[in-house]
């Protein structure tokens, strides 16, 4: 069973906000910078860079497995276990008046990877065809 069958939200005014909502059975739109995803996307079982910045001078970096997310009293709550230490543990993104405030960054490595890519083919290729096209894919 999901976290979100517990938890009653209206899911319509968030979608139409163009603030959250799932996609098929295991994916999740979030509209937030907090998350770096193609198309900002998050997806159950997936594997994911976190980055906490909760105390405003230090960072930590954490592999983690996306286990589950569901909104909640103006959160969206992102269920999640680190890879190294196994420990399960929940990342809050808060929700006003459709805007989302957090003190962490989601990173899909594939999404870095592929932007990386991408400005890589814009300085070498600068305005040629082939970058122009890479760039509409992502």
């Amino acid at each position: 069973m999901k976290a979100q069958d517990y938890y009653n939200y209206d899911s319509t005014l968030l979608g139409l906000n163009n603030v959250y909502y799932t996609i098929g059975n295991d994916s999740f739109f979030i509209n937030s910078d907090c998350i770096l995803a193609a198309n900002k996307i998050v997806t159950v079982g997936k594997t994911y860079i976190l980055f906490e910045y909760t105390s405003g001078k230090c960072v930590n970096m954490t592999d983690v497995k996306l286990l589950d997310v569901y909104f909640f009293e103006d959160a969206i709550h992102m269920i999640v276990q680190g890879i190294n230490s196994q420990q399960i543990f929940t990342i809050v993104l808060h929700v006003d008046d459709s805007e989302i405030y957090c003190t962490s960054l989601l990173v899909d490595l594939n999404y870095f990877i592929d932007q990386l890519d991408m400005k890589a083919i814009k300085q070498y290729c600068g305005k040629c065809k082939s970058a122009e096209k890479h760039q509409s894919k992502s």
